[in-house]
Parts: C-alpha cells; sequence; structure tokens
C-alpha cells in the first residue's frame, strides 16, 4: 500500500514549517509528499524550497482557491491512500501508520477520518469551539464499534447532514474509489459564480464519495484516537471569525460548500436521502441568511429569518437571535464581543 500526502498551502509561513515537520518525523513515512503553494505571496515559497529534496513542489501560477489546488494535488498523487494537510495545521508521528493499518482492513475501506484537538495561532491546545462535532463522532463509535457497515452508514448521514464529523486535515482517502473526470464535470455543472476558488475541499470531496454509484457499498471508518492539531486563528477561514471583513469571507464559502453538496444530494432519486437532502437545505437557506444579515439586505433578513425560525432548534433559535440582536446593535463590533461568549 502506497501513501501519497497532499499539502495545501497559501500565505502559511508562520505555519508551514510545523505542518512540513509533522509530514517529516511520522513513524510511517509516506512514499511521496506534494505541496500545493496556492500562489503564495509571502514567504510561504523560501520556506518550502528549502525541503526540495523531501518534497514535491507544485506552485500555482495564481491563487485559486483551496479546491482548485486540492485537486492539483490529487492529479499529481500516485500513491493508492491519499492523505490530506492543510498548511497550517500538524499531524501526531503515528497518524500516517493508524490510517494504513485501517486501510488495511478491507479493500471496502474507502475513506478514514479521525479525532483531533484544537490550537491557537501560537500553538497552544485549546478546547474546541463547536462541542457537538466530537460529541456526535464520539456517539457513532461508540454505537458502531467493530460493526463496520453500521459506523459507515452512521457516518455517511452525519457527513451529508453536517452533524459533525470531522474531515479537514483527518480525512484519507483510498484513491481507487474517486472518479476525478466525473467529479471535474460535476464541479463545472455548479452555476456558483466563482465556485472552485470560494468552496470548500474536504466537505464536497466526501459527499461527492458517498454518492457517486460505484461506492455505494464502500465504506468509512473513523478511528478514535487524537492524531492531529487543527489550529484555530483570525486568519483562517474555516476558524472563529474576529471581523466582519472575515465573517463575510466565511459565510460566502459556507454558501458555495452548500450548494455543491446540495446540488449533490438533491439529484439522488426521489424518495430517497429525504432527511439528507432536508438538511442540506435549510442548512443552504441559513449561510443565505446570515450572509443577508452581514451585508445588510434587511428585507431578505426578515424574509428568511421568519421562514428559517420554525425550522429551527432551539438552541439554535437561540444562537441565530443573539446574532441577529448582537449585530443590528453593535455592528461590526459584534465580532469582537463573540470571541469572548
Amino acid at each position: 500500500m502506497t501513501i501519497s500526502v497532499v499539502i495545501t498551502v497559501y500565505n502559511l509561513e508562520k505555519y508551514i514549517e510545523t505542518a512540513l515537520q509533522s509530514v517529516f518525523q511520522q513513524t510511517l513515512q509516506a512514499d511521496e509528499i506534494i505541496v500545493v503553494d496556492d500562489g503564495s505571496t509571502d514567504r510561504s515559497a523560501a520556506i518550502i524550497e528549502q525541503h526540495l529534496a523531501r518534497i514535491r513542489y507544485i506552485k500555482m501560477p495564481q491563487n485559486s482557491g483551496v479546491l482548485s489546488a486540492f485537486l492539483t494535488g490529487i492529479e499529481a498523487s500516485t500513491g493508492e491512500i491519499l492523505s490530506f494537510l492543510d498548511g497550517d495545521d500538524a499531524w501526531y508521528p503515528t497518524k500516517l501508520a493508524e490510517i494504513a493499518q485501517t486501510f488495511s482492513i478491507s479493500s471496502k475501506i474507502m475513506m478514514v477520518t479521525h479525532n483531533y484537538e484544537c490550537m491557537n495561532g501560537n500553538g497552544d491546545t485549546i478546547p474546541y469551539h463547536n462541542d457537538q462535532t466530537y460529541l456526535n463522532t464520539q456517539n457513532i463509535y461508540r454505537q458502531t464499534k467493530g460493526n463496520w457497515q453500521a459506523m459507515s452508514d452512521r457516518l455517511k448521514n452525519a457527513i451529508l447532514c453536517y452533524k459533525g464529523v470531522w474531515q479537514g486535515s483527518a480525512f484519507c482517502i483510498r484513491k481507487a474509489a474517486l472518479n476525478l473526470p466525473a467529479l471535474h464535470h460535476f464541479i463545472d455543472s455548479i452555476s456558483f459564480p466563482d465556485f472552485r476558488k470560494l468552496s470548500h475541499q474536504d466537505q464536497l470531496l466526501s459527499a461527492f464519495l458517498i454518492l457517486y454509484p460505484n461506492n455505494k457499498d464502500k465504506w468509512i471508518v473513523y478511528i478514535d484516537k487524537i492524531l492531529f492539531r487543527y489550529r484555530i486563528f483570525d486568519n483562517n477561514s474555516s476558524g472563529v471569525s474576529g471581523s466582519l471583513e472575515s465573517a463575510k469571507k466565511t459565510i460566502r464559502r459556507t454558501i458555495a460548500t452548500c450548494t455543491g453538496t446540495y446540488t449533490l444530494v438533491a439529484q439522488q432519486p426521489e424518495g430517497t436521502f429525504i432527511e439528507e437532502k432536508q438538511q442540506q437545505e435549510l442548512l443552504l437557506n441559513q449561510a443565505r441568511y446570515i450572509c443577508a444579515l452581514y451585508d445588510r439586505q434587511w428585507i431578505n433578513v426578515g424574509q428568511l429569518y421568519g421562514q428559517l425560525f420554525r425550522k429551527w432548534s432551539h438552541s439554535i433559535r437561540f444562537k441565530e437571535t443573539f446574532r441577529l440582536i448582537g449585530f443590528l446593535l453593535l455592528g461590526k463590533y459584534f465580532f469582537q464581543l463573540k470571541q469572548y461568549v
């Protein structure tokens, strides 16, 4: 079994060395390490180039977004197993050994993910800001441990419903399960401006693998071990937004990603994936509502809030009402408060 590591980087001069060293220090060495630099304008390239003897370096001609960089790395890879790392995160030393052992259990395993912990920009461990993700994956593991089919079914449902299954720098795939031409064809069919540049890569690829017809009998497995550290800082658009500009960037990327995954689910035959379709539509409209709020499109805000309020759980109602009132009262200063509550 051969393993390719794909690392994506964009203006991460402060963190890329740590990410690279976490791959170099694996107890099971990768067969190849591909670093895709998505048009960085800082010192990232200079740091990466110090390691050319150990990596394959691909420099994108311009910033094209993480999805494009991610696909470029996949296309360049030769390994049977693909493991992905964001250039601001870091793996624990046994990461590749653990996932290799898991993939070796059965050829039916097409994806593996695992537990994680969070760190801030300085590398200090911090509590994860959304405990539901941790609780959901733990619950799936406890209830299905040892039953690969049951675990896989629960994980697929959780991923498609955005219930909370970590992917990012945790998930790995069997390359044979991915039909790249079909994926490119699907991406090109999405009528969303700059979709390739805005969409997140992990949720889209996971949904595509799950719903691709040839993969119906393939499994997803969760390893209940902390094998990587996820870095949360303000400039990381998937982290906690500390400014209105950062929040707008995050929510527009969310809308792009949800548009892609909702389209995938909506294309499934009538009467199938009913829960997944309903949940994806709800999340897409919720993201549109938040975007309208941050853009101060008050008519859209009122309409969407009224539609969504009846569908939200009590906890989401509280959260979104807090967001609405806080933003109305404080405007851009709301995000400074939000970091402390």
